[in-house]
């Protein structure tokens, strides 16, 4: 069953909305990774699943994918936003992903001058 998720792309550059096969070997192909994790979270006032790198901090040069209402780090690399009902993750519906996308910045870091987009207003639950 195909799903739509919202990825937050900081290593290509391009964060948009994915169809993608709810399995694994479809998260590892749009995270770049070989093994995620996936943790609930706020965005501004709506709850979300985060399928993220869960080793995305020991990576070189990771570049931060989301920050909470102070510009704290709360993700590294590449994300995909979904949702979650009885446990299994379902894609977003398109209001959600007008909400999601209006979350997403153009921010630079000091690594990174000359800025990319990341998720904002991230909080934990």
């Amino acid at each position: 069953m195909k799903i739509k998720a919202f990825l937050i792309d900081v290593i290509g550059g391009n964060s948009r909305v994915v169809e993608i096969e709810n399995k694994l070997e479809d998260y590892y192909r749009e995270l770049h990774c070989e093994l995620i994790d996936i943790q609930s979270r706020k965005v501004g006032k709506k709850v979300f699943d985060i399928i993220c790198d869960d080793e995305g901090l020991m990576k070189e040069d990771n570049k931060i994918s989301a920050i909470d209402n102070l510009g704290a780090p709360m993700f590294v690399g590449n994300l995909l936003v979904v949702n979650c009902k009885d446990g299994v993750e379902t894609g977003l519906e398109d209001d959600e992903i007008e909400y999601v996308r209006e979350r997403v910045q153009k921010l630079c870091t000091r690594n990174f001058p000359e800025g990319y987009e990341m998720l904002t207003q991230v909080e934990y639950c």
